[in-house]
């Protein structure tokens, strides 16, 4: 279990929450796949095994957010109207409303391969479309869309997607 908070202009000021200090905070799990801290200072943490984790921090004090089936959240994203977007593992991408307590699914076009399941990473890019990068290929919603669609420029590719950022020009990374 090992999860460092440092400041990065005192590099030397850290607290890590491990072993025992990280099971009495509440963060139980000891494979973290994604971090998100929001604009409430509230740490969104995707774990493998005990689903969404977060926690306020000012607080130090951690609380699991309820997922059936504690699934592996991969990843987290807020886009700018708050809504939380996460996903699991094998059951795909939810998203929590700012005002709600229940989570919902998510549809976008899927090949017939679990793959496509498998979201890695989901970001918000400053036009506020939403990307998806799957093992299957990318994905993308446009603002004033409910729906997923494949991005057309990655058509003839079929390649799994690990990481997305936007660049301060709008420039689109994917790897």
């Amino acid at each position: 279990r090992m999860l460092w908070q440092t400041d990065s202009l005192k590099p030397s000021e850290k607290f890590a929450y491990t072993g025992q200090i990280a099971i009495d905070a509440g963060l139980k799990e000891e494979t973290i796949f994604s971090l998100l801290l929001d604009s409430r200072d509230i740490l969104w943490v995707g774990t493998a095994d005990n689903g969404l984790v977060f926690a306020d921090t000012r607080q130090n004090r951690y609380r699991r957010f309820v997922c059936q089936g504690n699934p592996s959240v991969r990843a987290v994203c807020k886009d700018a109207k708050g809504t939380l977007w996460f996903a699991t593992n094998r059951e795909g991408l939810k998203a929590l409303p700012p005002s709600g307590k229940e989570y919902s699914p998510v549809s976008y076009p899927l090949t017939d391969s679990i793959e496509g399941l498998r979201i890695r990473p989901i970001i918000q890019d400053s036009k506020k479309r939403i990307w998806l990068g799957t093992f299957d290929g990318l994905y993308m919603k446009p603002a004033n869309s409910d729906s997923f669609e494949k991005a057309s420029f990655m058509d003839t590719l079929s390649h799994a997607i690990y990481s997305l950022f936007e660049d301060e020009k709008h420039q689109l990374w994917i790897s």
